[in-house]
């Protein structure tokens, strides 16, 4: 098998393209009277756990850190190990801790947060 695409590579790429702009059209055609920014960033508040977890968890995959992954294994050995599940702590403690407090708050980008916060204590923390 050749490294270059073939005609079903193609065809698959594209078949992607076109189910992911029509789930955009859709969506859009669809919610164009509720349309402002708070709707778009928030689901219109109505998400479930499962797909903002989702989406949260996706947000740290990318091709990079699949590739990256295996050449840190295969140069540093297991003290990736521990990484990942450092990593994992950090994710878990920001889900139980953060997330609850910010949604509470209706706090949605770290900017707001610099808003509510005081500034000396900001300009510690910055």
């Amino acid at each position: 098998m050749g490294s270059k695409f073939q005609w079903y590579d193609y065809l698959l790429f594209g078949l992607t393209l076109v189910i992911a702009m029509g789930v955009g059209i859709y969506k859009a055609v669809r919610d164009r009277k509720r349309s402002s920014v708070q709707y778009y960033l928030l689901g219109g508040g109505k998400l479930t756990c499962i797909p903002t977890g989702l989406s949260i968890a996706l947000s740290f995959v990318s091709a990079v850190i699949v590739l990256g992954t295996t050449a840190e294994v295969y140069t540093y050995g297991i003290q990736m190990c521990v990484y990942q599940a450092a990593s994992l702590l950090g994710m878990i403690s920001a889900v139980w801790l953060f997330v609850p407090l910010f949604y509470n708050l209706g706090i949605t980008t770290l900017y707001e947060v610099s808003i509510h916060m005081n500034h000396g204590f900001y300009l510690v923390i910055g």
